[in-house]
């Protein structure tokens, strides 16, 4: 059998009955405002840049034309056009 011993993270006069409630606020206090700066650190590095803004913007653009283009050309061939005139109907002089 093999022991092994961990270091305690007090000192002796910290942990006595006289003393330990103090030391046990202080810690919680130590562990609130590291999960605060984690917390906000997290949350500065989730933030959308201007690059990322402007690149959901432009996928959203070509999203909706090129489903306004497919909606044209449904619409064309339910209304009977045939397709090869379309080529002419469509370019550009």
């Amino acid at each position: 059998m093999v022991l092994s011993f961990i270091p305690s993270l007090f000192d002796y006069d910290e942990v006595q009955v006289g003393t330990i409630e103090k030391t046990i606020k202080k810690e919680k206090a130590g562990i609130k405002e590291t999960d605060k700066q984690r917390r906000e650190a997290i949350k500065n590095d989730s933030k959308p840049t201007i690059e990322e803004a402007g690149k959901a913007t432009v996928t959203a653009a070509v999203t909706e034309g090129a489903m306004t283009f497919v909606m044209c050309i449904i619409k064309k061939i339910k209304s009977g056009k045939a397709i090869k005139g379309w080529r002419r109907q469509f370019s550009i002089p």
